[in-house]
């Protein structure tokens, strides 16, 4: 037999239906056994112990997940329909053989099924709509009146009496039935909102994962393009000296050779170092003030002109966790000072702004150049630098004009 589809039921809903039934069947075992006076005129010991039995049968129903597998979306409902016939078809017989005692016995029995059916009642508007419970408790409710129909036939006098009983009683299940239903539909309502909302979260997580991998991947960029570039280019200057030495001042060319060698071991140095760690070596072990002194010092070597420095009281401007990209920012800029300026003063000064943010200015007497024509070209040195003052924070801003020299200003706030 093919498995029917299983339907998704709302949690605990099952768990819940199998402790009701377990509970009124080791109720009823124990009526069974020793009932009040007063139920027993209603049923039996033996009536007591056939619905004990009764509830036992669907209680074990409900604990068998292949009839859940098996039945699909019947598995619920058969056992609904099996604990609303019960106490009706059990408890609304006997007050009609009984003779003398209809009323009393009717209103135990019309009260003792009510409270049995008040849970089915509760598990069908938790889990279907109010179609269901009127469907249900509207039809299957009704039933003990047919049943003093059977017995008597429509003329009897208190046939009024048992369609009225049973007609309040529809009454306030499907009045009960409508609230649990309403409730549950905005409960659903609000889950599946929340259920929307987290999977914008998830995509908005996926989507900020993606941009950390690209922004990992521009700094990795970044890094191999500080490290590797500035080291070939410095390399690629000293050999033009070497070469240019080579035959008139061997001395010199030792001096220059030795230089470069120098240059080459420190750049594959610090190129393992930022593979392992993205990490400016120097900033670890100098410093930030120590590691831009010795940046203006190699820059002059390079350059051949003039560093005038104005650092004063920078270790408390800069936040530490700027300080690489503040860094970088300052080497890429000396870097073109170096190879593009044609400068004979470059000045560096780190300072206040008017609301106490920090600022770093380079500028040169140099060339210059249009910095719309550099953007235009996407030239790779500058697009870094506006990239790391972004990641920081940090505003960016270069002014320059062929003869006029180049300044650029990055200036950032401490964080909080």
């Amino acid at each position: 037999m093919k498995a029917k589809e299983e339907i998704p039921y709302e949690p605990g809903l099952i768990m819940i239906f199998r402790l009701f039934c377990g509970a009124v069947a080791i109720v009823f075992y124990i009526f069974s056994a020793k009932a009040p006076a007063l139920y027993l005129l209603v049923l039996t010991q033996q009536a007591w112990f056939a619905m004990a039995m009764a509830y036992t049968v669907v209680c074990i129903y409900l604990l068998i997940p292949f009839l859940q597998h098996r039945l699909g979306s019947w598995y619920l409902p058969i056992s609904i329909v099996a604990t609303i016939l019960i106490p009706i078809l059990t408890l609304s017989w006997q007050p009609y053989l009984i003779e003398g005692s209809y009323l009393a016995l009717n209103m135990i029995s019309s009260y003792s099924i009510s409270i049995l059916l008040m849970f089915p009642l509760v598990i069908t508007a938790w889990q279907y709509d109010l179609k269901v419970v009127i469907l249900l408790f509207g039809l299957l409710g009704g039933i003990d009146p047919l049943i003093y129909l059977m017995i008597y036939g429509p003329k009897d006098l208190l046939l009024s009496t048992a369609l009225y009983s049973s007609l309040i009683r529809i009454i306030a299940f499907i009045a009960i039935g409508f609230i649990i239903t309403e409730l549950m539909k905005n409960q659903r309502s609000k889950q599946y909102e929340l259920s929307e909302a987290n999977d914008k979260l998830r995509a908005h997580a996926h989507i900020t994962r993606e941009l950390s991998v690209t922004r990992e991947r521009n700094r990795l960029a970044h890094e191999l393009h500080d490290v590797l570039a500035h080291t070939l280019s410095s390399l690629a200057v000293q050999l033009e000296a070497i070469k240019a030495t080579l035959s008139e001042d061997p001395r010199r060319t030792e001096e220059l050779l030795q230089k470069a060698l120098d240059n080459t071991r420190a750049g594959l140095k610090e190129t393992r170092r930022t593979v392992r760690d993205l990490r400016a070596e120097p900033l670890e072990e100098l410093g930030f003030t120590q590691s831009v002194l010795d940046l203006a010092r190699d820059a002059e070597y390079r350059g051949m002109f003039q560093v005038i420095l104005d650092l004063a009281a920078t270790e408390d401007l800069i936040d530490h966790t700027n300080e690489h990209s503040l860094y970088r920012i300052l080497q890429e800029a000396l870097e073109n000072c170096i190879h593009h300026a044609h400068a004979s003063q470059v000045r560096i000064s780190i300072g206040t702004d008017s609301e106490g943010g920090a600022v770093m200015r380079i500028s040169d007497d140099g060339i210059g150049f249009d910095p719309a024509i550099a953007d235009s070209s996407r030239h790779f040195g500058i697009a870094t630098m506006r990239e790391r003052a972004q990641s920081i924070g940090a505003a960016f801003s270069i002014e320059s004009s062929p003869g006029g020299g180049t300044s650029i200003t990055v200036t950032n706030r401490r964080s909080a």
